[in-house]
């Protein structure tokens, strides 16, 4: 059966691999997760919502476009929910560019725009970082957009470097892709940490789409929801390959409550902004400096490579997860999501006995 098989996907190296985390008494700071616990009150919140016939009735899922909308002031029919903010880019790539069209997206970035680009046989092109000013020179953004460029992907801020683009920006770049009948992305996954968002863009100019996620700032990775958001006809056409019914009922109705309980919401950000100036200036004090200001994490450089795999292991062996894995010239690098002060304080204790007692360490050299 083979012969059916599709040569293009055929080649791509996907397998399924086990976190193997502990999530009971671990300290997830890998995934840009919600790193503590909902409350009971929030989870009984969500919960009550349920009715008997919930389990076994397909969802009904107007209810929540009708809140987002509200929400974010726009009309229902430029919101189209994805299963995470990933699906939704996997359905831009599939339904927006061609074979052999090169798409545009920053690097180092979430790593499935490169999965779904060589999965649709698309050039993926990537826009690099001065690892001098973590900055993106966007002239030369510019002079890499031509009529085979379909996609520019700009997320905003991006991760693993959160650098944030203003609207100006933003809307500049929009103008230069349409004159090429290219499509400007926005990744807004962290919106809310960085209150900037260009979905006013995507009723101004019809070559404009906004990404979003409920994982990040809403704490819901869990329930594999997130949208896109763009002017009726781009999600009309866009609706064309949407799943029967976009979201299960559990996803429906936990956004639904956070939607109604705001607060809970701009709580945990609020946390996530202390807690995350505490533990820079914790890093700053020992020497190691750090940059993030805009999402839920930060992003640690250790000088060397073998720097890094060294604390990752010895954090691990704390059952305390980071991220590390970033290509030159970002390889000495590690990524740690921002929970309350409580968890960071565990996690910068444990770093700082890393850091103490690890002998091959150059304190001499400069960090940056």
């Amino acid at each position: 059966m083979k012969k059916r098989f599709n040569e293009n996907f055929n080649k791509l190296n996907r397998i399924r691999i086990a976190l193997n985390r502990d999530l009971s008494n671990g300290l997830r700071l890998d995934r840009n997760e919600k790193v503590d616990d909902y409350s009971p009150e929030v989870i009984q919140g969500i919960l009550d919502s349920f009715t008997a016939y919930d389990f076994s009735a397909y969802p009904e899922i107007n209810s929540l476009y009708e809140k987002l909308a509200k929400w974010m002031e726009v009309n229902q029919e430029c919101i189209l929910l994805s299963s995470g903010s990933d699906a939704g880019i996997k359905q831009i790539i599939e339904m927006l560019s061609n074979e052999n069209e090169k798409i545009l997206v920053p690097s180092p970035t979430f790593a499935m725009y490169e999965v779904y680009c060589n999965m649709y046989n698309r050039e993926f092109i990537e826009i690099s970082y001065s690892p001098n000013d973590f900055l993106i020179d966007l002239e030369s953004v510019y002079s890499q957009i031509d009529e085979k460029t379909a996609l520019v992907f700009l997320p905003n801020p991006n991760q693993p470097i959160d650098t944030l683009n203003s609207i100006e920006i933003i809307e500049k770049l929009a103008q230069h892709c349409l004159k090429y009948n290219t499509f400007l992305v926005v990744d807004e996954a962290y919106y809310l940490f960085s209150d900037i968002t260009a979905v006013g863009l995507t009723q101004r100019y019809d070559n404009v789409l906004v990404l979003r996620t409920f994982s990040k700032a809403f704490g819901l990775a869990g329930v594999r929801l997130g949208y896109i958001v763009g002017n009726k006809e781009n999600i009309h056409y866009l609706e064309k390959t949407r799943h029967m019914i976009e979201a299960n009922t559990l996803s429906i109705k936990s956004a639904e409550y956070l939607l109604d309980n705001m607060h809970f919401v701009h709580d945990y950000v609020s946390t996530i902004k202390l807690s995350q100036e505490y533990l820079k200036k914790e890093l700053m004090d020992i020497g190691i400096k750090c940059t993030g200001a805009n999402a839920n994490f930060i992003f640690i450089n250790l000088q060397t490579q073998d720097n890094r795999d060294d604390a990752i292991a010895y954090l691990k062996s704390k059952s305390i997860y980071v991220r590390g894995g970033f290509k030159e010239p970002w390889n000495s690098f590690i990524r740690v999501s921002i929970g309350t002060k409580e968890k960071m304080e565990i996690f910068i204790k444990e770093f700082k006995e890393w850091y103490k007692n690890y002998e091959n360490f150059k304190y001499n050299l400069p960090i940056m």
